[in-house]
């Protein structure tokens, strides 16, 4: 099951991934993660003047290579699932008016762990969302993204955003927010207890 999160530029961990791609100079404002299995392949194709570029960078953003584009005697390059499991294959499309980079990510392996630290940044707890997102290993840091991404969101929504304020997204605003600090605490010590 793919699923997708839009992240801010201004992460830490994203930054540094455009860094490493992209370059720090990147105008667009779309930057999307998303989980996929081990079923997923990517296909770019030869067009002149080609609006897309592909990127293999490590989770972390520390290094990246641009993917080799396509040529004429190879007009479609499919990069495949094993070819950046473990780290990130980043799709930058600058062709249209907005510019967007999509970053893949194999799906992350830590049941629990985005949700008990999606509680802890609503309860204002960054280092304890950090703890326990350590569980997904090379992952941690686009982890936290995402965790900070479901946050706004679910703040959004208890602010009474128009397009949040009904429906099954604020009741789980509420129940989140009526959490004790203890529940928290046990929920933090469950997941990590796991890990160990």
């Amino acid at each position: 099951m793919r699923t997708s999160t839009e992240v801010s530029k201004t992460d830490p961990t994203i930054k540094k991934i455009l860094g490493a791609t992209v370059g720090a100079g990147f105008k667009g404002r779309r930057i999307s993660v998303e989980e996929v299995d081990s079923g997923f392949s990517y296909d770019l194709y030869l067009e002149m003047g080609s609006p897309t570029i592909a990127f293999i960078v490590s989770a972390s953003g520390t290094h990246g290579r641009e993917v080799n584009r396509p040529t004429i005697s190879q007009p479609t390059v499919r990069l495949r699932y094993d070819q950046f499991m473990g780290a990130c294959l980043v799709v930058y499309n600058r062709g249209s008016s907005r510019e967007r980079v999509t970053i893949y990510i194999s799906e992350l392996d830590c049941p629990g762990a985005l949700s008990v630290a999606t509680d802890a940044l609503l309860e204002k707890n960054k280092p304890a969302a950090a703890d326990t997102l350590k569980q997904c290993g090379a992952y941690a840091g686009i982890a936290m993204a995402i965790a900070e991404a479901n946050t706004k969101t679910l703040t959004k929504g208890e602010s009474g955003s128009p397009s949040l304020s009904a429906g099954p997204l604020m009741s789980v605003s509420d129940r989140r927010k009526s959490k004790s600090a203890a529940q928290l605490q046990r929920e933090i010590d469950a997941v990590l207890g796991r890990r160990g």
